[in-house]
């Protein structure tokens, strides 16, 4: 009797063990992620949120900002007429017999406006480049061929400055956007043409 009930008991242990695996295949197993806890789960959505936020004024600043000042137009040609024009009334002013200083002085400054890559350096450099083809000619004391040549520098500075105005006017967006943003210290301000 007591091998009869052993009998039947052996056979239900093998079922009892293949019914368990089928059980575990019908109940997918979790994905990685829900297996983070609570506090983990908190911290990368700060860290993504955190992160979002300079990305996201990143790429506002960069849709609202023109292409750099130099592809505007033809600023480039505008800046090479400009710096051509001041080497010409240098020229004609060499005839005046003026101090070394005052030569120097002009050709420093067209090479640093022909040297500019960016509104602001422009701007600076053209002003001051004025400046001293403005005290040459002044020193000259009015030669009617440096007078002439004037004519020409001035009509070119007239043309860079439309294109700048031109210039500030799309940059003007930039810059109020900038002046928004709560992650601003991270960017470099709009670049703008001063001083016209």
């Amino acid at each position: 009797m007591a091998a009869a009930q052993q009998a039947p008991s052996a056979p239900r242990a093998p079922q009892a063990q293949q019914n368990a695996p089928a059980a575990k295949k019908g109940r997918p197993e979790a994905p990685a992620y829900t297996k983070l806890s609570r506090p983990a789960g908190i911290a990368i959505l700060l860290l993504l949120l955190a992160l979002s936020v300079p990305v996201g004024n990143g790429r506002a600043l960069r849709c609202a900002t023109p292409p750099a000042f130099l592809r505007q137009g033809s600023v480039r040609s505008l800046v090479d007429e400009r710096v051509i024009s001041a080497k010409n009334a240098l020229t004609v002013a060499r005839r005046s017999n003026l101090e070394a200083g005052v030569y120097e002085a002009v050709e420093q400054a067209a090479q640093a406006l022909m040297d500019a890559r960016s509104a602001r350096e422009i701007s600076l450099a053209d002003q001051q480049l004025a400046a001293a083809v403005g005290d040459m000619v002044a020193q000259a004391k009015g030669d009617a061929h440096l007078t002439s040549a004037m004519d020409t520098f001035g009509d070119a500075g007239n043309m860079l400055r439309y294109e700048a105005r031109e210039y500030n006017q799309k940059a003007q967006k930039a810059l109020a956007l900038y002046e928004k943003l709560p992650t601003k210290a991270l960017f470099a301000q709009p670049d703008l043409y001063e001083g016209l």
